[in-house]
């Protein structure tokens, strides 16, 4: 596990050199993994709440976000700690609720365009925590 976390812990500390991470405003690398981890568990209690047609299909796509979401905890724990514990905690909340907040705009609101903007924000946000995964 010591060598998973080193590698790790370069990855996250040479990306943002090289550009595989993108560039946030206003925040270090810990904040982001800690922003992306609140995200991705609003995604998995959106999930759980709003099961699809096919049960197969959406068990894997919560197991996926689960996935995703651990590996943000790892990278964090990864990381040397740049914060008090109380912080990264407050910084995943914060996430977690904004990020909740565009999926119900997007399941519930009777705005169809509204809807739809929502769906696009919650989507990029998703899609740049899933970049710094693969990155």
């Amino acid at each position: 596990m010591g060598s998973l976390k080193t590698y790790l812990v370069a990855i996250a500390l040479l990306a943002p050199q090289i550009g595989a991470i993108p560039a946030w405003a206003g925040g270090t690398t810990y904040q982001q993994f800690a922003t992306c981890a609140g995200r991705l568990s609003a995604e998995i209690e959106h999930l759980w709440l709003l099961p699809g047609p096919d049960a197969q299909a959406h068990a894997r796509q919560i197991a996926q976000r689960q996935a995703q979401r651990d590996a943000m905890v790892q990278l964090m724990q990864a990381l040397p700690a740049g914060q008090q514990p109380q912080a990264s905690m407050a910084a995943r909340l914060n996430a977690k609720f904004a990020h909740k907040a565009l999926l119900t705009r997007a399941s519930f609101n009777t705005d169809t365009r509204d809807a739809r903007l929502a769906r696009n924000a919650a989507h990029r946000a998703v899609a740049g925590c899933t970049a710094l995964l693969l990155s």
